[in-house]
C-alpha cells in the first residue's frame, strides 16, 4: 500500500496564512499559535481540532463584522438587531448579505465568501514524497491563481535559456551579415526579427509579472505578444522572398541561380581573392624583367665568347721548353691566359 500511494498529490484548504502578515485582530497566525497554545493545558497534538482553530476564530470575526454592519444600517428599516428572532426574515437576510460582502485579512488568510456563502480560502497542494508529504504550491481561488513552489527558480531557468537563443540568433546574423548571395544574405531582416523578439520579450516579461494577480489580463499580454512577435518574424523574413519570386519570376532560373550560388564567395574572400591576383600579376612582371635580363647577359655572354678567338690568334709551337706550347698541347697549371683575365676584369 505504500508504494501504491507513494507520489499521489492532495489537496486541502489553508487552514493558517503561510504568509507573516498581521490580520484584522492585529495578530500574526504565528502570534496567533503561540497565544493559543498557552492557553492550552495539554499538548496541541493531543488537543481536537487545533489545526481548524484559526477557522473558526476568524468565522467569529465574520459574524461580529456582520452584526456591527447590520446594526449600523437597520435603522432605516425600522427593525433592531436586538429585535432578532429565527422567524424575522428581514434581519436574517440582512445579517447574511452583510456576512458575505464580508472581506478581510485573518489568522486563516484572506477571508471571503462566495454567493452561496461559502468561504474561499486558498487551498494547499501536496504530493507524497518518501513517506511524508511536501508543498507544490497554493491556489487562490478569489483570483484563480496557481503559485508554485520555487517559482523564482523556475522563472529564472526559463528566461535564462530563451536569452541564451536569442544570444545565439545575433551571434548567427552577425558572422552572415557578409554573405554576397542575395538569396540567403537576410542577415539584416534576421536581426530585424531577433531584435523585435528581444524587445518584445523585455516588456512582456515584467508585465507579466506584474499582472500575476490578474490571470486573464496577463495571459491575453503574453498571448498578443507572442502573436505579434511570431507575425512580424515571418513577414520580415519571407515577404521579400516571396516578393522576388513574384516580381523576378526566379522560379524559371533556377539552374542559374544554383551556379550563382556555387562560384559566389562572401565579402572577405573576393577581396583577398583580389588582393592575391592584383600580387600574382606584380610577381609575373618581376619574372618577366628577370627573365628578360638574364637573356640580355647570356646574349653578351655568347658575344664575348665569339670576339675571343678573334682578338687572341694561336702562337705557333714553341720545340724548347721555355716556348708557348701549341694548341694541342694541354696548358700549363702556372700560364695565364690573357683573354681570360680580361674577360673576368670586364
Amino acid at each position: 500500500m505504500t508504494e501504491a500511494v507513494e507520489g499521489h498529490i492532495t489537496t486541502e484548504i489553508v487552514m493558517l496564512n503561510p504568509a507573516n502578515t498581521r490580520s484584522i485582530s492585529n495578530m500574526t497566525s504565528q502570534e496567533f499559535v503561540e497565544k493559543l497554545t498557552k492557553r492550552l493545558k495539554r499538548h496541541p497534538e493531543e488537543t481536537g481540532g487545533f489545526q481548524e482553530a484559526p477557522l473558526a476564530y476568524d468565522a467569529i470575526w465574520a459574524l461580529a463584522l456582520a452584526l456591527n454592519k447590520t446594526s449600523g444600517g437597520s435603522g432605516r428599516s425600522g427593525v433592531r438587531l436586538e429585535d432578532f428572532n429565527y422567524n424575522n426574515q428581514t434581519i436574517t437576510d440582512q445579517i447574511y448579505r452583510a456576512m458575505n460582502s464580508s472581506s478581510f485579512e485573518g489568522v486563516s488568510g484572506h477571508v471571503v465568501f462566495d454567493a452561496s456563502g461559502s468561504r474561499m480560502a486558498w487551498t494547499l497542494i501536496e504530493q507524497l514524497q518518501g513517506g511524508s508529504y511536501k508543498k507544490i504550491g497554493y491556489y487562490d481561488s478569489t483570483k484563480d491563481d496557481l503559485s508554485w513552489s520555487k517559482t523564482d527558480k523556475w522563472i529564472g531557468i526559463f528566461y535564462g535559456y530563451k536569452g541564451l537563443l536569442l544570444l545565439l540568433g545575433i551571434f548567427l546574423a552577425y558572422e552572415t551579415k557578409s554573405v554576397s548571395t542575395e538569396k540567403i544574405n537576410d542577415h539584416r531582416a534576421v536581426g530585424m526579427a531577433i531584435y523585435n523578439v528581444a524587445v518584445l520579450c523585455l516588456i512582456t516579461a515584467p508585465v507579466t509579472m506584474i499582472l500575476s494577480s490578474q490571470q486573464d489580463a496577463a495571459f491575453a499580454f503574453a498571448a498578443l505578444a507572442i502573436v505579434f512577435s511570431s507575425y512580424i518574424t515571418l513577414v520580415v523574413l519571407f515577404v521579400p522572398k516571396m516578393r522576388r519570386l513574384i516580381t523576378r519570376g526566379e522560379w524559371q532560373s533556377e539552374a542559374q541561380d544554383t551556379m550563382k550560388t556555387g562560384s559566389s564567395t562572401n565579402n572577405n574572400e573576393e577581396e583577398k581573392s583580389r588582393l592575391l591576383e592584383k600580387e600574382n600579376r606584380e610577381l609575373e612582371k618581376i619574372i618577366a624583367e628577370k627573365e628578360e635580363r638574364v637573356s640580355e647577359l647570356r646574349h653578351q655572354l655568347r658575344s664575348r665568347q665569339q670576339l675571343r678567338p678573334r682578338r687572341h690568334p694561336p702562337t705557333p709551337p714553341d720545340p724548347s721548353g721555355g716556348l708557348p706550347r701549341g694548341p694541342h698541347e694541354p696548358p700549363d697549371r702556372l700560364s695565364c691566359d690573357g683573354s681570360r683575365v680580361h674577360l673576368l676584369y670586364k
